[in-house]
């Protein structure tokens, strides 16, 4: 079996993480009478993933199994036999194509965020908030092919007995001795005077199995 593999992956960012900032903080103190008080503090963290996979995996298997071809020609005594075994092939193959796993960190801020207004004055408007944003996006792009090609040849005739004089196998359902009187071939042969031979050819057999799994992407997030 030959086995032709192309694979070409491409993961710009395949474990991101936004680096670790310090921790914002607003305050307003000390306002004024009638004052208007706004603290906000927004974190934002934003991630991008781009990745590309392009894969492309050829099976081609070229398998040939031959019990035939076999002769018990010309003895003049005796008895021929030719036993052959049974010819298998079995070919497996399991392909994975395009395996894509991204993982996305976003780290909290050191610390905590903070907005806080205190000690405002009297009959003040106060506002006090924090805006976290946090967005990820992921491209993911996977182009992956599988290809099986099998050439198979099974041969278990071509088989040949002629021309023998001893006698003839009593398996074969002739207990005689006489001179080509007696056909005992199995397996494809032509009978003739075959006389005391016997030819049993095996079975032959091929079990092609192709399995594959193209264009898996996992993807996690952790914030």
């Amino acid at each position: 079996m030959k086995k032709l593999i192309f694979s070409l992956a491409l993961v710009l960012v395949s474990l991101f993480f936004a680096p670790d900032a310090m921790a914002a903080r607003a305050r307003n103190t000390n306002t004024g009478k009638n004052s208007i008080n706004t603290a906000q503090v927004s974190d934002t963290k934003t991630a991008t993933v781009h990745n590309f996979n392009l894969g492309l995996v050829a099976n081609i298997d070229l398998v040939g199994v031959n019990t035939g071809g076999n002769k018990a020609n010309n003895n003049t005594a005796g008895t021929a036999i030719i036993k052959t075994g049974d010819g298998q092939v079995t070919i497996k193959t399991n392909d994975k194509v395009n395996d894509t796993y991204v993982d996305v960190l976003q780290k909290d801020s050191k610390g905590k965020n903070s907005a806080v207004n205190s000690c405002t004055g009297d009959s003040s408007v106060n506002t006090a908030q924090v805006l976290t944003t946090r967005t990820v996006s992921v491209d993911n792009v996977s182009l992956g092919g599988v290809i099986n090609a099998s050439l198979v040849g099974v041969n278990t005739g071509n088989n040949s007995a002629s021309g023998n004089t001893g006698c003839c196998p009593e398996e074969n359902g002739c207990n005689n001795c006489g001179c080509g009187s007696c056909n005992g071939l199995l397996g494809g042969a032509t009978p003739d005077n075959s006389g005391g031979a016997k030819i049993v050819t095996g079975d032959g057999s091929v079990n092609i199995n192709h399995s594959s799994t193209v264009n898996t992407t996992e993807v996690w997030i952790e914030q």
